[in-house]
């Protein structure tokens, strides 16, 4: 632990060979984020994120020290649930037509990606619906909330992650729990976590070969 006035930062002393990111780096790091965050706030940098030194942490704990404590004001007391939206499985046929359309004559290959365009297009948006409909139905346990649409790689999920009081978490289940049945998706509830998703991006710092920009958020 390095302290540096009011502020504390957890970082691990890593050899050469195990700045190379891996599963498990990544789990350890959760790991600690989620001890932490268990008895008080925290702010989570992005895995990968690497000083030369303790000298350095210390010049980055005082260079943004208002930043930081402003954030960890803001997260007190709060945790991070989440939502992911289920897509209709009819989604993924689209997909298959579209493959199979490449064979087809060109009007015919054209038709197929214009509907399956279209049938994306009418899905984000009910996506999107079912997310607004969650959203009003938790606004009076919400501090903030954020969406994330989902990727063809992700089938298509989306997310939304709301941030409640520690205290709010039997009242955010139990408000679910009456909506889930109206709405026109499946829905998959995980939390209480860490604010990975509501935390901004800090200053870039130098990361390990393989890693994004540096920055809160894992």
């Amino acid at each position: 632990m390095i302290v540096e006035d009011s502020l504390a930062a957890a970082s691990s002393l890593l050899s050469k060979r195990e700045l190379t990111p891996t599963t498990a780096g990544l789990l350890a790091c959760i790991g600690v984020v989620e001890a932490f965050y268990r008895i008080q706030a925290v702010v989570p940098m992005r895995f990968g994120c690497i000083f030369d030194d303790e000298t350095e942490v210390r010049h980055f704990l005082q260079e943004r020290r208002e930043e930081f404590h402003a954030l960890l004001s803001q997260l007190k007391g709060m945790v991070e649930m989440g939502v992911r939206i289920m897509p209709r499985q009819e989604n993924g046929n689209h997909s298959h037509h579209l493959l199979s359309g490449r064979s087809a004559a060109g009007a015919d290959y054209l038709a197929v990606r214009r509907d399956h365009y279209a049938a994306v297009e009418r899905e984000t948006r009910n996506l999107e619906e079912v997310g607004r409909q969650i959203r009003t139905s938790l606004s009076e346990l919400l501090a903030q909330s954020r969406e994330e649409p989902g990727t063809p790689a992700q089938g298509g999920l989306f997310s939304v992650y709301f941030l409640i009081q520690r205290s709010s978490i039997d009242a955010f289940h139990s408000e679910i729990s009456q909506i889930r049945p109206k709405l026109a998706r499946e829905i998959l509830v995980s939390g209480p976590w860490p604010p990975y998703n509501f935390v901004e991006p800090i200053q870039q710092m130098k990361n390990t070969p393989g890693s994004p920009p540096c920055k809160p958020q894992l």
